[in-house]
């Protein structure tokens, strides 16, 4: 489990690839959790001057990552990750989007690489 969450860290600038659904949903757990828990203790800790400065830098650690991992799910279904960009442009598409992630990937290899169950 622990590796799981390490790899959104130590793949965050890999846009290629293919990820496990039980893998992203371990990594979006904790990596909210311990967002929502940055965000407490730097509301807390920095004066109101710094803490748009600290959430500038909070959102560029965290939010990269999660950008990757999530292209990355979106390989697994054989569907391009430029759909999150759509995601991030129009809201209304981010159900789209969560529809595209959720579902049981696409099994054996596909366009993006080996099925990550079986590596």
């Amino acid at each position: 489990m622990f590796d799981m969450c390490l790899s959104g860290y130590t793949n965050a600038l890999n846009f290629k690839g293919r990820e496990r659904r039980k893998a992203y949903a371990i990594f979006f757990v904790v990596h909210f959790s311990i967002f929502f828990a940055a965000v407490f203790a730097m509301t807390t800790i920095f004066p109101r001057s710094m803490q748009e400065i600290a959430a500038v830098v909070l959102v560029v650690i965290w939010g990269i990552p999660l950008l990757s991992f999530v292209v990355r799910r979106f390989h697994d279904n054989d569907s391009s990750g430029w759909w999150v960009l759509a995601g991030l442009l129009m809201p209304a598409v981010l159900l789209g989007v969560a529809l595209i992630i959720a579902p049981r990937p696409t099994s054996g290899q596909n366009r993006y690489g080996p099925d990550p169950r079986t590596i």
